[in-house]
């Protein structure tokens, strides 16, 4: 077939790279616009631009999708289907229905939980036992098109953002491709989403970083989890901010936020939490063991 590939972040390398290696045609990709960022305002490809670019794929980074510039542009392709994979950037109706199969998406949860943008940091931060895949036909609501297919993966008590993503990007590439085998012989039966059990990942904010120290430990070790890429899970400590990256529950009642002795642990509004990979402000991420040999630390001292 003749596939438009449209992603952006690292996520949708898996599925890009199992396209570019089957005999289907990837006849042109879809990514974000490049970035300037750092102090010398470096412009920076997504992940997706840099592979196209490496094997020679045409590149569009539109800021917007219409009718008349890209709905006549995959028409002219003579697309048979287009694949999305955390694109950003929202398909008009005109650039739905412009390939001759429609579109599909690669969504990074059990469908109808976690429609939006971040359904990974949602359903670690939510304390979700499990997760997975769905590859759906688009239409014009906010993911919610009917299911082609879904393949489930735990959630344990350890999994981070990263480990998350890597695991499910690689499950939306495998199962994306047992979907093209199926879809032009229409072989797949379509499941209409039960749009009241819908739930919204809604974008992240860097304020959701912040850590409460009333809270319980068990939301704030989701919270560390959740947020290890980005925003960050943090604290302020000595005027300063300080990134949790990991960590473990204590089972001790201690006074919330308080550190209460040489191993960094903390008080919660349920139990006490224990940070095991941190980053001050303006350093590099440590072991806490050696952040505490590099600072002094208050016995009873308050995490703000």
């Amino acid at each position: 077939m003749k596939i438009v590939f449209m992603g952006t972040p690292s996520f949708a390398l898996p599925a890009l790279n199992s396209l570019f290696l089957s005999k289907n045609t990837i006849c042109s990709v879809y990514t974000q616009n490049p970035k300037k960022s750092g102090r010398g305002k470096k412009i920076n490809r997504s992940a997706v631009h840099i592979f196209a670019d490496k094997n020679n794929i045409k590149v569009r980074t539109p800021q917007k999708l219409t009718t008349n510039i890209d709905a006549t542009y995959i028409k002219k392709l003579k697309a048979d289907l287009c694949v999305v994979a955390a694109y950003g950037l929202i398909l008009p109706e005109s650039v739905l229905n412009a390939p001759l199969l429609g579109c599909i998406n690669i969504h990074a949860s059990l469908l109808p939980r976690w429609r939006g943008a971040a359904p990974i940091q949602r359903s670690i931060l939510a304390g979700d036992k499990e997760t997975g895949i769905t590859i759906m036909k688009m239409n014009k609501f906010l993911d919610s098109g009917n299911i082609l297919s879904q393949v489930k993966t735990k959630i344990t008590s350890k999994t981070n953002f990263s480990e998350l993503e890597s695991n499910l990007s690689s499950i939306g590439a495998k199962e994306l491709m047992k979907i093209l085998d199926q879809l032009p012989q229409k072989r797949i039966k379509e499941i209409k989403q039960e749009d009241k059990l819908a739930t919204y990942a809604k974008k992240l904010d860097k304020i959701e970083g912040k850590i409460d120290w009333s809270k319980s430990a068990k939301f704030i070790d989701c919270q560390v989890r959740a947020f290890s890429f980005y925003p960050g899970a943090w604290t302020i400590f000595k005027s300063k901010r300080l990134k949790v990256l990991s960590g473990s529950i204590i089972n001790q009642t201690n006074p919330k936020g308080k550190i209460v002795d040489n191993l960094f642990t903390i008080g919660c509004g349920e139990f006490s939490y224990r940070p095991e990979v941190v980053q001050l402000e303006g350093k590099k991420a440590m072991n806490v063991l050696e952040f505490l040999r590099g600072t002094e630390l208050q016995i009873n001292y308050t995490l703000e």
